[in-house]
């Protein structure tokens, strides 16, 4: 449990991104003209960037710079109300008094101001290490109203506490409250296999919060991450039954279930109304234009599609690339009639892939696809 406590010293360091990048501002301590050196406001700020992230051993801490606590200290003499002077001695007191260190502190500069993204991030990793669950999630709650575009940073922390057993359980009873934040934290979906793993087992316990974008991320997460049978069960759960026939989705659908499109510089396929899109392919290259999972049984079948104009047909191919087997898959087909494709029995879930070539097209290949259909048996 202790491991799992410690995520809000992570939600502290996200927070403090924007400051800490531009540690430059650090150096300049002595401000200069007569009321920026007496405004406390002015002073407060500057000794916040005077924050220095430090590494040891592994582990991550914040520390305050001399200089900066010093200005922190005649900050708040000017002006107690310049709370960001609270946030930097609240940090130093913790520094030097590790546990409970700056906790009186840093509570009386929390009922001063509620609004300080600071002060909240770093209350946040006091409560959620005594276990203080309910004004952790209230704290994310306040950060994320009063913060909008703080949001996704504020629920990083949560993404990565799923990696702990409990974590399902604690982040599930939090959601069904209705949290603003809940959306945010379904559209962060991580790149880890475990984490994706965790999140789809958080998605089949709640719904809330939820929408079509955030199930799509999910799915392309856990197609990313090769967890393709989850990926197809979870597919079939939001359409209540497995689709008819091979599934394919001529145009929109939720990303790997539907176009996965690129969108480039050099390569585009963009939807064109609800028949087609748009393909784009720069002059002397080539590449993948986009692909879409499908779950295919052995047999035989069919890709065709309409070219506009009829001449490009010959540089824009089609083609399948077993997901589960390395190195299986067919010949690419010009899309100048049917494209043909044999499924084996060694491989059950496969990418269609569509690519385009401009290598010998002036002025690059600019072209339209619709009318797409997708059939077994011919």
């Amino acid at each position: 449990m202790s491991r799992f406590l410690r995520w809000g010293l992570v939600a502290v360091l996200l927070v403090l991104a924007p400051v800490l990048l531009f540690q430059g501002q650090a150096n300049v301590f002595h401000p200069s003209g007569p009321w920026l050196a007496k405004n406390g406001f002015n002073l407060a700020d500057l000794a916040r960037a005077g924050l220095r992230v430090r590494q040891a051993n592994g582990v991550t801490t914040l520390g305050v710079e001399p200089a900066a606590l010093e200005l922190a200290r005649e900050a708040f003499v000017r002006e107690p109300l310049a709370t960001n002077a609270l946030f930097v001695l609240a940090i130093d007191e913790r520094a030097s008094n590790p546990g409970q260190g700056g906790q009186a502190l840093l509570d009386a500069a929390a009922m001063l101001d509620k609004r300080n993204r600071f002060l909240g991030a770093l209350q946040m990793e006091q409560f959620s290490r005594s276990g203080d669950f309910v004004r952790t999630f209230a704290l994310i709650d306040r950060l994320a109203r009063v913060y909008p575009d703080l949001a996704t940073e504020s629920v990083q922390p949560l993404v990565m506490s799923l990696r702990q057993e409990n974590a399902v359980d604690v982040i599930a009873g939090a959601l069904e409250d209705g949290p603003v934040w809940a959306n945010s934290f379904w559209r962060s979906v991580p790149g880890d296999p475990l984490l994706v793993r965790r999140m789809l087992e958080l998605r089949q316990r709640t719904s809330k919060g939820t929408d079509e974008a955030s199930d799509g991320k999910l799915l392309a997460g856990l197609a990313s991450t090769r967890q393709f049978d989850a990926a197809f069960a979870f597919r079939d759960s939001l359409r209540g039954v497995p689709p008819d026939g091979t599934g394919f989705v001529p145009v929109g659908g939720i990303a790997p279930f539907g176009w996965q499109t690129q969108a480039s510089g050099e390569r585009s396929l963009s939807q064109r109304g609800e028949n087609g899109y748009e393909i784009f392919v720069q002059q002397g290259t080539n590449g993948e234009l986009g692909r879409q999972l499908l779950r295919l049984a052995p047999g035989r079948y069919t890709f065709s599609a309409e070219i506009t104009p009829v001449s490009s047909a010959e540089n824009v191919t089609a083609r399948l690339q077993c997901v589960t087997v390395e190195n299986v898959t067919t010949p690419s087909q010009p899309l100048t009639g049917p494209a043909s494709f044999v499924v084996t029995d060694n491989c059950s879930a496969w990418w269609l892939v569509l690519s385009g070539n401009a290598w010998a097209v002036s002025g690059g290949l600019r072209s339209t696809i619709a009318d797409m259909t997708f059939q077994a048996g011919r």
